[in-house]
């Protein structure tokens, strides 16, 4: 059985207290063995990951005659996301900051999601990369094998002050961490928190909800202090909610006056929907994209396709997607396109019949995507005591190429739960998390 992780014996955790910033955002759930890249993979996966964005970025103009809000209404956003969305476009190029969530299928990585935007879980993980060098022998063989880390953190911090130009010619520019008053309250620490990252990297910012923003001529202050650029952590589905979407329009104002620039805006969402992922999956537009794209295509996307009566199969044969669900219902996962975490996630496999072909039958025309299976490779974790086989998601942080480690990648952060259990990877359902370390990239 092949395994990602580091050998050696489990290392010490730290220590409650001995982080603030780790007792937050990672309580109990850490592993005490990191997982291990080779430098093949690393460059592998990013490049795979910037293909998808690019060509996630491209198919306004490929497919929806240049409109934005032409493509967020045909992944399945509603006509007052889509008008959000397009009108975060025209305040300004996006700069892409994502996570990709990912399986290893014993060969190749596999994508499953793909989340554009700065409200990423995981950021904090090289802090639990330097925790765990302190110690011996890790250090040791860490420095013997020359392997590294990248800083999700950094590569935010860059791409927050490329973002906001303005804030180049400004000494001391003062960037707002903005996120729902409702939020603060339960996770004020992880907000604080991410503050406190980023003014290690020199980038100057303030923990706040929308509320505690004044304005001047349209321009956003805070304390009396201008505020040169937004980190939004709220989320395109907050507006969905009356009393949050008032709350919210003052800064959306702002943005789209160009009065200040937003890292990550509303429209980073609609790259990062499954609806897009099933209209680069889908092959009705394979003409629309060159020789080496399909590649990445096929061999990292699995087949997904927009919830429709009729579609085609991995094929490319016309079938009823109704009838192709059912009979092939424990290779398949049904997924609402614009939610994140989990939810909504139905799993063909663990899913009574009756049910999943009741779920199936209401997500037809709906914002949802049927996914093809990925079954996670089995790895062997290194620990004192029994062997134990856990199953991994990868979340793998890109940025732009200039703005992150070589061709991009800026960082990796591993959940893992243990093999026999084949549901959802995820934190909710009770992973652990685990940092990465990988071999020189130059």
């Amino acid at each position: 059985m092949a395994t990602h992780f580091l050998p050696g014996p489990r290392t010490q955790l730290p220590a409650p207290g001995e982080d603030p910033i780790l007792d937050t955002a990672f309580t109990d759930r850490l592993l005490a063995a990191p997982a291990y890249l080779s430098a093949t993979e690393v460059r592998t996966v990013t490049r795979d990951l910037q293909t998808v964005l690019a060509l996630a970025r491209s198919l306004p103009e490929r497919l929806f005659d240049g409109s934005v809000a032409a493509m967020a209404r045909g992944v399945g956003f509603e006509d007052r996301d889509a008008a959000l969305i397009a009108s975060a476009a025209a305040a300004g190029p996006l700069l892409p900051y994502a996570r990709a969530d990912l399986y290893h299928d014993g060969e190749h990585f596999r994508l499953l999601e793909l989340n554009v935007t700065t409200a990423l879980g995981g950021l904090e993980v090289a802090r639990v990369n330097r925790a765990l060098l302190r110690q011996e022998p890790l250090r040791a063989h860490v420095e013997a094998r020359g392997l590294q880390f990248q800083d999700p953190v950094a590569a935010l911090a860059r791409t927050l002050v490329a973002t906001c130009r303005s804030a180049r010619d400004t000494p001391d520019p003062l960037f707002a961490v903005v996120d729902l008053a409702k939020n603060i309250p339960a996770g004020g620490g992880t907000l604080q928190g991410l503050t406190t990252l980023l003014e290690a990297e020199g980038v100057l910012g303030r923990a706040c909800h929308p509320a505690e923003l004044t304005y001047r001529g349209g321009h956003p202050y805070i304390d009396g202090r201008r505020v040169d650029g937004i980190l939004r952590q709220f989320m395109l589905g907050d507006f969905s909610y009356p009393d949050l979407g008032d709350e919210l329009t003052p800064v959306v104002r702002a943005v789209a006056a160009r009065e200040v620039e937003m890292c990550s805006g509303l429209d980073a969402e609609l790259y990062g929907s499954k609806g897009t992922l099933a209209v680069l999956s889908d092959n009705q537009h394979r003409q629309h994209f060159s020789v080496d794209e399909l590649d990445c295509v096929d061999r990292f996307l699995p087949w997904t396709r927009y919830m429709r009566q009729h579609s085609t199969d991995p094929g490319g044969s016309g079938v009823n997607l109704v009838a192709y669900a059912r009979a092939r219902q424990d290779e398949l996962v049904l997924k609402p396109t614009n939610l994140h975490g989990g939810q909504g996630v139905l799993l063909g496999w663990q899913t009574d019949p009756a049910e999943w072909l009741a779920h199936v039958e209401r997500a037809v025309g709906g914002p949802y995507i049927l996914q093809q299976r990925v079954r996670p490779s089995v790895e062997e974790y290194p620990a004192d005591g029994p062997a134990r086989n856990l199953v991994l998601n990868w979340g793998v942080f890109v940025a732009g190429e200039t703005l992150a480690g070589p061709g991009g990648y800026a960082g990796c952060l591993i959940r893992a739960q243990e093999a026999t259990d084949e549901g959802v990877i995820s934190v909710g359902h009770g992973a652990r998390l685990g940092c990465v370390f990988h071999e020189s990239l130059t």
